[in-house]
């Protein structure tokens, strides 16, 4: 929904979410498949790449696991996607269109967050989902544990989004899911690094009274006041 909302309103755009559908591998190739994959599902992206290349479609695979390991991701793929794609992707489509499509796309640095686009909701149908709001507020992590990948795509340096931009997205959000309410899933890896926005952020969304969740690091239970927020 991120990547939709940084392609041209000229260009179609279908995402297909298999934990709630599947391909249909019958109907005609797209021109062009984007895949985003973690380790745990690299197996069927790559099947699911190689089915389209065999059909003609080109294939361009991101996410973190082809971030990690891009030239073993090329070998299902016409191009690979390093890094966070959303000031990337422009020019991927671009030089697709112009047929000179690049094996790879790195962005070098880490993008500004402090504003994101609206992510493109249009182009799922949240009736499939316990809950479709998914929110991100900050990318990156403080900490550096060696069995995460957070802090190697997202870096070290917390990128927090104002906090009246989170919440005016939140706002927004529709209560159509399964349980009738306004219920969010904010996808950050640690909302409560930095402890002060987050009680910010929390207090904000007391008036809007939702259900929501997210992750954090067990130290946030240091602070009382957090918590109770």
């Amino acid at each position: 929904m991120y990547l939709a909302a940084h392609t041209p309103p000229e260009v179609e755009v279908r995402l297909i979410d298999e934990n709630v559908e599947r391909i249909d591998f019958t109907q005609a190739a797209p021109d062009l498949v984007g895949i985003t994959t973690m380790t745990a599902t690299a197996p069927r992206a790559y099947e699911i790449a190689s089915r389209y290349r065999a059909q003609g479609a080109k294939v361009v695979l991101g996410g973190v696991h082809a971030s990690m390991v891009p030239d073993e991701a090329l070998r299902y793929a016409d191009a690979v996607v390093v890094g966070e794609g959303e000031s990337v992707w422009p020019r991927v489509l671009a030089d697709f269109e112009a047929g000179r499509l690049e094996p790879l796309y790195r962005q070098e640095d880490f993008i500004e967050f402090t504003q994101p686009l609206q992510p493109r909701r249009d182009i799922i149908d949240p009736r499939r989902y316990w809950s479709a709001n998914c929110v991100q507020t900050a990318r990156g992590c403080p900490h550096a544990c060696n069995f995460c990948s957070v802090t190697a795509f997202n870096g070290r340096r917390v990128r927090m989004r104002e906090v009246d931009n989170v919440l005016a997205e939140v706002e927004s959000l529709s209560r159509h899911n399964r349980i009738r309410n306004k219920v969010v899933a904010f996808v950050d890896d640690n909302i409560a690094s930095h402890p002060s926005r987050a009680k910010e952020l929390f207090k904000g969304l007391i008036p809007m009274k939702l259900k929501w969740g997210s992750q954090a690091s067990i130290t946030f239970a240091r602070d009382e006041e957090l918590v109770a927020l």
